[in-house]
């Protein structure tokens, strides 16, 4: 099963989600309508479907955007409204009210329920029940927030789809996967490790995975990203970095494979759940 994704946000965002105060957002050259479309031509080229999570602040910013890529025939997705941590959100009891807002302008421009969330920075926390609960509540079926074996529990080492069960309900996960490179486990199907490794080593990696989740950003396909004083020379340099070639690495991957959105993987997976691993939530 091949997952394709995109994280639409602005080329600025960086580990930090405080790095960038708010209110200076508007100071910088604004980039991710141009690089989505970019995406959005390539897709449509191969007849490839995708799902797009949006940042709440892009869709009320860029609501034409977020319509064409619902025409366009690609799952709309949420993530986040100012791209904070869900840490973060728990801390100061408002990841509900993320939610609501956030989902309640992609949903009023699309005219439809949006079913799949993914956390900036893959900040799913370490005890789940408390967002498991909220994205049920808030509607959301599935879930792409986890780097499969970055953490103690066994929800995260799992490097394959699983579902939490909350009562009744249940709300499938999606996780990053790994790929072994030299006694290391980057994620190398998304974003900067993509953008750097050789298409021949992806596409092997690719081949002898059953379960592949694909991820990038707009900015992964700027070649032009400025350079900003605001932000750290590390992150400056990672904005450009092999982004060049992310086009064309990606052309070759959408030639050889076929991707599905995560709303389509979820279905996949519905018609036999008794092969889908279950955490239950207490």
């Amino acid at each position: 099963m091949n997952i394709l994704t995109f994280d639409i946000e602005e080329w600025f965002l960086s580990r930090n989600d405080e790095k960038v105060p708010i209110d200076k957002w508007g100071n910088f050259e604004q980039r991710v309508e141009k690089n989505t479309w970019r995406i959005l031509e390539l897709l449509d080229h191969h007849q490839q479907k995708a799902t797009f999570f949006i940042l709440g602040w892009i869709a009320e910013k860029y609501p034409a955007l977020v319509l064409e890529i619902d025409k366009a025939g690609h799952e709309v997705g949420y993530h986040s409204y100012y791209h904070f941590h869900i840490e973060k959100l728990l801390k100061n009891g408002t990841f509900m009210e993320d939610l609501n807002r956030g989902l309640g302008i992609i949903e009023s421009i699309t005219g439809k329920k949006i079913t799949s969330y993914r956390a900036p920075y893959f900040s799913f926390c370490s005890n789940p029940k408390q967002v498991v609960e909220a994205l049920l509540n808030a509607g959301i079926k599935n879930d792409s927030s986890i780097i499969a074996r970055s953490g103690k529990q066994a929800w995260f080492q799992h490097a394959e789809p699983f579902v939490f069960t909350l009562g009744e309900q249940k709300l499938f996960e999606f996780p990053l996967n790994r790929n072994r490179l030299f006694q290391v486990f980057p994620v190398s199907l998304g974003s900067g490790y993509f953008r750097i490794l050789p298409i021949r080593l992806i596409d092997q990696m690719m081949k002898k995975s059953t379960y592949n989740m694909v991820y990038f950003h707009p900015r992964d396909f700027d070649a032009n990203a400025p350079f900003s004083s605001r932000l750290s020379l590390g992150r400056n340099l990672l904005n450009r970095i092999g982004t060049k070639q992310t086009a064309d690495k990606l052309d070759v991957i959408l030639s050889n494979y076929k991707f599905h959105t995560v709303c389509e993987a979820q279905d996949i997976l519905s018609k036999t759940p008794s092969e889908v691993p279950i955490f239950k939530m207490k």
